[in-house]
């Protein structure tokens, strides 16, 4: 998937916070993809700094790794939510 489908996956699942993600920018507090440097980055962005940054020469291998990795952080926070109320 390139980052236009990356976009519209998002905006079609209703199971992720369309609002949370930084999809082709910095956004700050969020999960975010972006090309820079002739090289396709996919970290989390908080007070200016990149954390768990992470490196793709390749478009497809960035989006797919952001879109497991913000699928996998929302089905987390649904199990933690789950047994909190248990």
């Amino acid at each position: 998937m390139n980052l236009e489908q990356l976009k519209k996956n998002i905006e079609n699942d209703s199971n992720l916070n369309k609002y949370l993600r930084g999809v082709g920018k910095k956004s700050d507090n969020t999960q975010c993809i972006i090309f820079e440097d002739n090289k396709w980055l996919v970290f989390y962005y908080e007070r200016g700094s990149k954390c768990a940054l992470k490196e793709f020469d390749s478009e497809i291998l960035a989006c797919e790794y952001f879109y497991k990795k913000i699928k996998d952080s929302e089905e987390l926070k649904k199990k933690i939510c789950k047994n909190k109320n248990m």
